[in-house]
């Protein structure tokens, strides 16, 4: 059964982005350092805001529709 996006903590680590973007856990890495992405670093650890990603997903989508 495929978990819904509200089944994910509201702080994702790499393996929930990659899961929920679908990538390899070794693209996710590269992907969230993108311009702009709201990654959240301490020391070595990369975290992303559930509901961030998905607004920014959601950016992402009305600039290319534009």
């Amino acid at each position: 059964m495929k978990k819904q996006i509200e089944d994910y903590p509201l702080l994702l680590n790499m393996k929930n982005v990659a899961e929920i973007m679908g990538f390899s856990e070794r693209f996710t890495y590269d992907f969230v350092e993108r311009d702009g992405f709201p990654l959240i670093r301490a020391g070595r650890t990369k975290r992303v805001f559930r509901d961030d990603m998905i607004n920014w997903l959601n950016n992402q989508k009305v600039r290319k529709e534009a």
